[in-house]
């Protein structure tokens, strides 16, 4: 156990159930090297699953009953499809059990309501809980605990859930929604064709197997970055989807009125079709824009500047409302992204200090390793109620370590109240300077 002088907070050691260990062995894979590389194996079967789905497609990879049958893929690729959900489901259903039998990190600590998070330079240490009312907490070595000496804000306790609510709520989660998702097909394939009906949707459900990709996400770092940085651009795509629509519908309906042509009935088409100038202007041809809905394709091709070819005005008019079209899209599409980079950038960079931060938290460890031995001699029974005070030499050393670690926001950072255990350590820490 050890105190940060500078953020008024006690690192302890608190002890967690069965359940709790398998959990985070489970779902947070910088909880300890063993959670680590199974996060790395469990990657790798989604990363073969994926492989597998799609190259089963291949003719190469396929066979035929007879000539005339459709051709379907190799037993081979079914036998490793069913390894990879078998194993998918193992790990959804442990996970779901271990929930319903109220195995939540830090569920079982005195002192409020817990909150989990990942801290990737203290792997050996389990993960980090931080409670922010907990003064007095029984340790050992299993789980390193955050206590917040400082600021005593006082959290709601959990509401209570029975065992169906506890995993409703964890499989209603967006990345367990996912898994559901993901495993599902398998079973629902397999069911309704024993039964020999409903081919088209199997179909659906074999497409919803590539579900399973966004597994990754809950394991990849670039995942998360993407994430966090479209939900903080959500007000800038709401934005472009606002005047992406009003664009839309105008722009669809003016190359509707400029391209429809003329009601024409002809022995091609003796119940008559709408026919318009062709694109050299000596004959008529049937025009592709007869709806304004079938436009709304042409308008979307067009603002993207991507130009597919199948839908091309051939008068004066469509081709002005066509150039309109293209700048109109440029206009539009160009602050949203430009906002969303940004945001990007700025997630990214957020990313890199938090890494930075943890470098230098681990280096500030080493040097507070005396303070530890200090705190646990003084503390036989293993409680705590407040934290020693250093003695000045000890800030001293602390001091040049600290001063490298940089980390602190000025926007951020709450002033100490007066009279604070905090307050004095730091007053003191100025005396030395």
């Amino acid at each position: 156990m050890f105190f940060d002088y500078l953020k008024g907070v006690c690192t302890a050691n608190a002890r967690l159930s069965t359940c709790e260990r398998i959990f985070l062995f489970m779902s947070e894979s910088g909880a300890c090297r063993l959670a680590h590389w199974l996060a790395l194996f469990v990657m790798l079967v989604i990363l073969g699953s994926t492989v597998s789905f799609v190259i089963e497609t291949e003719p190469d990879w396929q066979v035929k009953e007879c000539s005339s049958c459709e051709p379907t893929a190799m037993i081979a690729f079914y036998y490793f499809e069913a390894i990879c959900i078998f194993l998918f489901s193992i790990d959804y259903m442990v996970r779901a059990q271990i929930r319903s039998d109220d195995a939540k990190p830090g569920a079982g600590l005195a002192g409020g309501k817990a909150l989990c998070r990942r801290r990737p330079g203290w792997r050996q240490g389990a993960v980090q809980i931080r409670l922010s009312t907990c003064w007095a907490v029984t340790y050992n070595d299993d789980i390193q605990v955050e206590i917040n000496f400082v600021t005593k804000k006082r959290i709601s306790p959990p509401k209570k859930l029975t065992n169906f609510g506890k995993v409703w709520e964890y499989g209603t989660s967006a990345m367990n929604l996912v898994d559901f998702f993901a495993i599902m097909p398998f079973y629902i394939e397999i069911i309704l064709g024993g039964a020999g009906g409903g081919f088209g949707f199997l179909r659906a459900m074999r497409l919803a197997r590539v579900f399973r990709v966004f597994k990754m996400g809950k394991y990849n770092s670039g995942m998360t970055l993407f994430g966090r940085t479209l939900i903080k651009s959500l007000p800038a795509l709401q934005l472009l989807a606002f005047f992406g629509l009003i664009g839309l519908v105008v722009f669809a309906s003016m190359i509707f009125f400029g391209e429809v042509g003329e009601w024409t009935v002809t022995e091609d088409y003796p119940e008559g079709a709408y026919y318009r100038d062709d694109i050299i202007g000596h004959g008529k041809e049937p025009s592709p824009f007869w709806s304004i809905p079938r436009c709304f394709w042409w308008v979307l091709v067009t603002a993207t500047t991507v130009g597919y070819g199948d839908m091309v005005p051939t008068s004066t008019i469509g081709k002005v409302v066509g150039s309109m079209t293209m700048i109109g899209g440029l206009l539009v599409l160009a602050l949203p992204i430009t906002i969303f980079g940004s945001n990007f950038a700025n997630e990214y960079q957020k990313i890199q200090e938090e890494e930075a931060k943890d470098k230098y938290e681990r280096e500030a460890q080493d040097a507070q390793k005396a303070i530890v031995s200090e705190m646990l001699s003084k503390s036989p029974s293993g409680r705590i109620v407040a934290a020693p005070k250093p003695p000045s030499s000890m800030l001293a050393k602390l001091r040049g370590t600290f001063n490298k670690m940089m980390i602190e926001d000025s926007a951020e950072t709450e002033e100490a109240p007066e009279g604070s255990e905090m307050h004095d350590l730091l007053r003191k820490d100025k005396e030395l300077k």
